[in-house]
């Protein structure tokens, strides 16, 4: 990264046949970037990979054993600070005469933004400079010997919003450096890090919203609606296929986690909270023990305990989720089983479903309906194989297409009970 006073009067030229002159405009034209801005980038990489945080003209100097950090001696880091671009104070660069020169800054010459720089507010970063912190920084919080990382992230600061690019009297961006190119890998992952800063998980509408805050100026349809939805589902996609983002596996729950970083470390606490919460609270499964705990009569107002009730269901339906899943039943075997009592989570969560199912398909029928149209809201898909059963036979509810044991109750009318009208019924029902 140069400085604003940091010029580039220096010409380099390198001679390539064609092979190499092609490699070259593929990756111009995949980074969206001038051919000079790729050999920036090739040579700013390999040093960093070389020689880390050290100074480029601390390198010739006897302050930087090079043949030992070839060998594998010497780690960049254990140089000292005074050599490195990154340290407490200005480096220390040595001059041609062998004295010590003071007055570069560490931003100056720094060749990329660090993650915590990236992670911050500051200013805006060209689209060169995003690029090329991708390259070097990526990192989805996911280590290959299964410990988690530091995720790659963005602070909003550091990039332009479409509502801020520059466009020429045509409508082009092309001009302003700070745009985001449509360059949908390399823009993935820059709304990836931009989630990541919002917090460890986002809705569906928040990662569309940021999808579209960030590229809507790449949208020249004709029908800027249509052109609205075409922009937002690619990079969903993309980020999904990629593993930038991970779905949340509750299926009533419309999220996001924004890193496997935070897949793994929030999926391990929802699932030990899951089973904890389905075990202790079996009481709401009854009535009359609800009332003993939340002192509110049922026969008068059930609105509460058939709240109660869904959020029970809910955990039962994030539990089936998870074991009929098989990559996020596989996540949950290499969990500790959080009771203590079984080899791992996975068993924990099976036994804990069949238990907690085989109890709740027995509490009231139609406070079950209530739970699982009124509140819920669920589609015939998401219904468990025991949520609602008559002689052993599942019951789909639907309104719309009754059938026994509610028949009576939703049929009979000239119109299907609305939710509130639902729940206030569960009392005549008890």
């Amino acid at each position: 990264m140069n400085s604003k006073n940091d010029t580039r009067d220096t010409n380099v030229t390198t001679a390539v046949n064609d092979f190499e002159k092609q490699a070259f405009e593929n990756l111009a034209n995949t980074y969206d970037c001038s051919q000079a801005a790729v050999s920036r980038m090739a040579i700013l990489r390999l040093h960093r990979e070389m020689f880390g945080n050290i100074h480029p003209k601390a390198v010739p100097s006897d302050k930087v054993d090079v043949e030992a950090l070839l060998n594998g001696d010497l780690e960049p880091d254990d140089v000292s600070d005074g050599i490195k671009m990154d340290g407490d104070g200005p480096a220390q660069i040595p001059t041609a005469d062998g004295g010590i020169s003071a007055q570069s800054t560490p931003s100056s010459y720094t060749p990329t933004y660090t993650p915590q720089d990236l992670a911050t507010a500051g200013t805006e970063l060209t689209w060169d400079e995003l690029t090329d912190a991708i390259g070097q920084h990526w990192d989805d919080g996911s280590k290959s010997d299964g410990d988690s990382g530091t995720a790659f992230e963005i602070h909003p600061d550091r990039v332009r919003e479409s509502a801020n690019v520059e466009t020429d009297a045509e409508g082009s961006y092309s001009g302003d450096p700070y745009a985001l190119r449509a360059n949908q890998d390399a823009v993935a992952k820059v709304l990836a890090g931009l989630l990541r800063s919002e917090g460890d998980t986002v809705t569906e509408t928040e990662l569309n919203l940021t999808i579209l805050r960030y590229t809507d100026h790449q949208i020249n349809r004709a029908d800027y609606s249509a052109g609205k939805a075409y922009k937002k589902k690619p990079y969903r996609k993309l980020m999904l296929k990629k593993g930038h983002i991970v779905p949340h596996p509750d299926p009533l729950k419309d999220e996001y986690y924004t890193s496997e970083a935070a897949a793994k470390e929030l999926f391990a606490k929802e699932v030990k909270e899951t089973i904890a919460d389905l075990v202790e609270k079996t009481g709401v499964l009854d009535p009359k023990e609800h009332v003993q705990q939340t002192g509110i009569a049922v026969k008068e107002d059930a609105s509460q305990w058939v709240k109660d009730l869904a959020e029970f269901r809910q955990g039962l339906g994030f539990l089936h989720a998870l074991l009929e899943d098989d990559e996020w039943s596989e996540r949950l075997s290499e969990l500790e089983d959080p009771l203590g009592e079984w080899p791992n989570a996975k068993v924990a969560a099976g036994k804990t479903y069949n238990q907690m199912l085989s109890e709740y398909v027995h509490t009231n029928q139609w406070a079950r309906f209530a739970v699982a149209d009124a509140v819920l809201e669920l589609a015939d898909g998401e219904l468990l194989e025991d949520d609602i059963i008559q002689n052993d036979e599942w019951v789909p509810v639907r309104p719309d297409r009754p059938s026994e044991p509610v028949f009576q109750w939703v049929a009979d009318r000239d119109e299907p009970l609305s939710p509130q009208e639902q729940i206030a019924a569960v009392s005549d029902k008890l």
